[in-house]
Order: C-alpha cells, then sequence, then structure tokens
C-alpha cells in the first residue's frame, strides 16, 4: 500500500508527473524491500518488456487514435438523434460507443455538458448514468489498454473475457438505469 500512497504523494504535493513518480516508487520498492535483482527484478523486467506484450499495447493505442482521428466521435450526436428513445437513453448510447472509440476523457468533455443542460433538474442522477456508462465502455473495448494486457498477460483471448464480462456489465447497466 505504501508505494501507491508515495506515487500520490509525489504527484500531488511535488507536482511530479506520474512516470517519475512510480519509477521513485518503484526503486524505494525494490530497495527497501530487499528485492534480489537477478531472482526477482531482472525476470520481472524481462516479462514487463515481453514483445508481444509490447506489440498488444502498440496497436491498442494505434487503433483507439485512428478511430479518433476518423472524426467518429464527433459524428456519434448526428448518428443518435433520430431514434426513437427517450433523450437520457440517447445520451447514454453515444457516452457509451464514444467512449469505446474515443476514450472516457473525450466523451466526459464533449457530452457532460451537454448532457447535464438537458436534464437540468435530474444532474446528479444523469452524471451517474453516463459515468457509469463510461465504466461499463471501458469495461468492454477493445481500445482499452487493461483489456488488451489483461488478455496478453492470462494467456486468453479476448472473446473469452467478453464472455465473462458483458454478462456482468449487463447487469450493471441495469441497475444503474
Amino acid at each position: 500500500l505504501w508505494p501507491i500512497i508515495l506515487i500520490i504523494v509525489l504527484i500531488l504535493g511535488f507536482q511530479l508527473e506520474t512516470l517519475p513518480a512510480t519509477l521513485i516508487a518503484l526503486l524505494a520498492l525494490i530497495f527497501i524491500g530487499r528485492y534480489p535483482m537477478r531472482a526477482t527484478v531482472a525476470p520481472m523486467v524481462k516479462k514487463a518488456f515481453h514483445p508481444t506484450m509490447l506489440a498488444s499495447t502498440f496497436f491498442a493505442m494505434i487503433f483507439r487514435e485512428v478511430l479518433g482521428a476518423t472524426g467518429a466521435v464527433g459524428r456519434l450526436p448526428a448518428l443518435f438523434e433520430n431514434l426513437p428513445i427517450p433523450l437520457f437513453l440517447v445520451f447514454a448510447i453515444i457516452f457509451f460507443v464514444g467512449t469505446v472509440v474515443g476514450g472516457l476523457q473525450t466523451m466526459v468533455t464533449m457530452i457532460v455538458p451537454a448532457a447535464l443542460a438537458a436534464f437540468p433538474t435530474a444532474q446528479l442522477p444523469m452524471l451517474v448514468l453516463l459515468m457509469s456508462t463510461g465504466h461499463l465502455a471501458s469495461q468492454l473495448s477493445p481500445t482499452h489498454i487493461c483489456i488488451t494486457l489483461a488478455a496478453e498477460y492470462f494467456h486468453v483471448g479476448l472473446g473469452d473475457i467478453f464472455k465473462r464480462t458483458i454478462p456482468v456489465a449487463a447487469i450493471i447497466f441495469c441497475i444503474t438505469v
């Protein structure tokens, strides 16, 4: 737990970027924990920089950037505006698809202000709906780096991960709505 607290203190208290703060915490963990370099640290570094792991990370990030560069996120509102469903679900669908394509940060900056303005008396429920939808999209997106890394680490296909994730995600979404 203390390495995570150290990273937070370094970022918030000393205004360090994430990479240097993480490296400092990692080095402190190695030296304070007295981990043997050859037996513990070297195999860990070798596994972390495995070519398949690096390639998976690289291609997931490239795919996400390509989707963003095509302007697909910006075209989502026009795609969904004529659907015969309630407005709150239109925002949820746009938020879900946009998060899969462009990432959660993109959708928060683009959609949340409009959605909250559309529901001035229900801003908190709308925000909960959108953020829950964004979380679900992150769990179900092949462009989310954690999914790719988990599949590679556990030597399973993305289909295997999604088979187990989709039912849980559906239940969470139903509870949220």
